[in-house]
């Protein structure tokens, strides 16, 4: 006689239930066989995402006991990962903030995570600049964003100054031009 078991997908944090198509309600197990398969249709998208995991689980064996009821179902990102681009920038000390401009290339699921260095050029110092992130978010699906940073306005006749910016990627996104520099010129007379 054929046995048959209820099938469910549940996806586990992180994954999304729209990236499977309908799942089996039910697995047929011919007469005589000792093994099948259950088939979980995957919808393909064009979103860089990360690897996303599904529990499947058998329930209500007809003439059968379930030696192991759930098994992971684990689902490997194909897609291109999005390329960000940090940009230069150069305004006075006195416009308070400097938005450093990325633009972001590609489609993408969840936020970026990127990390945030700076190194002061010349005889500039870091005390010219208010508070540096030292990790930026990027929300998801977003095709740009900005690196803002305080600028100190003092009262100090001084050359320009200049800072270096490097980004660095958790590996879900490449850095197509991941330096940036921050020219910052003096307003006072």
């Amino acid at each position: 006689r054929p046995i048959e078991a209820l099938v469910t997908v549940t996806p586990i944090s992180p994954a999304s239930a729209s990236d499977l198509g309908q799942a089996p309600g039910s697995l047929l197990i011919a007469p005589g066989s000792t093994t099948a398969t259950v088939a979980v249709p995957v919808n393909d998208d064009a979103l860089s995402e990360v690897a996303e995991a599904f529990e499947v689980t058998l329930s209500s064996p007809n003439f059968a006991t379930l030696a192991r009821a759930t098994a992971t179902l684990s689902l490997t990102d194909d897609d291109p990962v999005p390329v960000i681009t940090i940009a230069d920038l150069t305004v006075s000390e006195g416009v308070g903030a400097a938005a450093l401009p990325l633009s972001i290339q590609g489609s993408f699921e969840g936020p970026l995570e990127l990390t945030v260095a700076v190194q002061p050029l010349g005889v500039t110092s870091l005390a010219d600049l208010g508070a540096v992130p030292a990790q930026l978010t990027i929300a998801s699906g977003a095709t740009n964003a900005t690196l803002t940073i305080g600028v100190v306005d003092d009262s100090l006749h001084e050359p320009g100054e200049a800072f270096r910016f490097t980004l660095g990627s958790s590996g879900r996104a490449m850095l197509g031009d991941g330096e940036a520099l921050l020219n910052v010129l003096d307003d006072d007379a």
